[in-house]
């Protein structure tokens, strides 16, 4: 793949908000509280902006719309939702290297809160995936019983399975142990 570090961390911080989602979290809600919120920035190193209260409706908002697009059948149907996010937020991109980061794109204003920061960043990262690889790296994860998303950043497209809920060690496991009771059929 060749999207450069920060685009990359970007398109996987939208795909980890997304999953955070009822719809593809088996109906559970994991952006629940403030708290949430603030392991969630310090997980990603979104750095510069402090959690607020009034933060956590406009995430659930923006982590809608990105929910929206990532699950579009096809760029022509995702860019628009992107775009409306995208336009309500003021961006500023610059080159910088801080907080112990090597250099990158922050593409958010100075001083931005938040949820400023998820749509500038996140949104512009899932545009420039979009554009350069299309939707088919935006998958759901192979496992049965998943509705997960992914972002397949590999050389060449072969990641199946989710981060976070060890759907490949199941599958995987799953797989050995029906090879095993056929096995014994035999």
């Amino acid at each position: 793949m060749s999207l450069g570090h920060d685009e990359s961390c970007w398109v996987e911080i939208a795909v980890h908000l997304v999953n955070s989602s009822p719809e593809l979290n088996g109906g559970q809600e994991q952006c629940t509280s403030t708290e949430w919120l603030r392991d969630f920035v310090d997980l990603h190193s979104m750095t510069g902006a402090k959690v607020t209260d009034a933060d956590l409706p406009k995430v659930l908002s923006i982590r809608h719309q990105l929910l929206d697009a990532l699950t579009q059948p096809s760029v022509e149907k995702a860019a628009p939702v992107l775009n409306q996010l995208a336009c309500g937020v003021e961006t500023q991109p610059r080159l910088r290297k801080h907080d112990g980061l090597d250099w990158h794109i922050d593409f958010h204003v100075e001083g931005a809160t938040v949820p400023e920061k998820l749509i500038a960043d996140s949104a512009l990262g899932v545009m420039k995936h979009l554009a350069q690889f299309g939707m088919k790296r935006i998958k759901t994860c192979a496992r049965p019983g998943c509705d997960r998303l992914l972002v397949d950043l590999t050389k060449n497209g072969s990641k199946r399975f989710c981060e976070g809920t060890n759907c490949a060690a199941r599958t995987h496991a799953q797989a050995y142990r029906d090879r095993q009771k056929a096995n014994k059929s035999d």
